[in-house]
């Protein structure tokens, strides 16, 4: 989706920039980076998508050529090492 279509489909929501980074913690200047294609982040991407009710490829289909960082918390690596023992 363009940029303008995606600050479209919030305003349709009752969400503006402002709003959405006050409620996702986010800087509004990250979330509207991202909304202007200008940075790259699956996390808030995935946030924007679901605020609007849209699929994430349908809104940024240029994420489906990149693979998104896996978070590396304790919890995570020790699923993930769980997960290859089992191997």
């Amino acid at each position: 989706m363009h940029p303008t279509q995606i600050k479209q489909a919030l305003y349709q929501q009752g969400i503006n920039l402002t709003m959405f980074a006050q409620g996702t913690g986010y800087s509004k200047g990250m979330i509207s980076g991202v909304v202007n294609k200008k940075h790259k982040s699956f996390t808030i991407a995935e946030k924007i998508a679901k605020a609007i009710d849209k699929d994430l490829f349908e809104v940024f289909p240029e994420y489906k050529d990149s693979v998104p960082r896996v978070k590396n918390t304790k919890e995570h690596r020790q699923k993930a090492m769980e997960k290859l023992q089992s191997l």
